[in-house]
């Protein structure tokens, strides 16, 4: 009997939160954990949306640097998951923020294209 390794992945508005510009992304994780439903035991990594169109692009977050520091700025858009531990991330179809990103940006523009066309 083969094993199968499955990993589902729920992708949501998890909420807004107000922070200070000296502050630190490791200070809220606990708060970032709680909006999301996550347990306080699990790693998370966080990434900037700096632009959706015409192409997806993000950047990793160091947490242990300041909001100002990393160039977060008021209006941001942060983006967050659970570090995914897995050796083979080929085998799991958006292992990551980016990968999600660009699947729905590739989706929408392919759907206008449909009802254009």
């Amino acid at each position: 009997m083969e094993s199968a390794f499955l990993m589902v992945f729920t992708y949501r508005y998890a909420g807004k939160l107000f922070v200070k510009r000296t502050g630190k992304p490791v200070d809220i994780l606990s708060k970032l954990k709680k909006l999301a439903g996550y347990g306080q035991g699990e790693e998370i990594e966080l990434f900037e949306e700096l632009q959706f169109e015409p192409n997806v692009k993000c950047v990793h977050i160091d947490k242990r640097l300041s909001f100002e520091g990393s160039k977060l700025e008021d209006g941001d858009i942060i983006c967050f998951q659970k570090v995914v531990h897995v050796k083979n991330t080929k085998t799991m179809r958006y292992p990551d923020v980016v990968s999600f990103l660009e699947y729905v940006h590739n989706r929408q523009n392919g759907d206008m294209r449909k009802l254009l066309g």
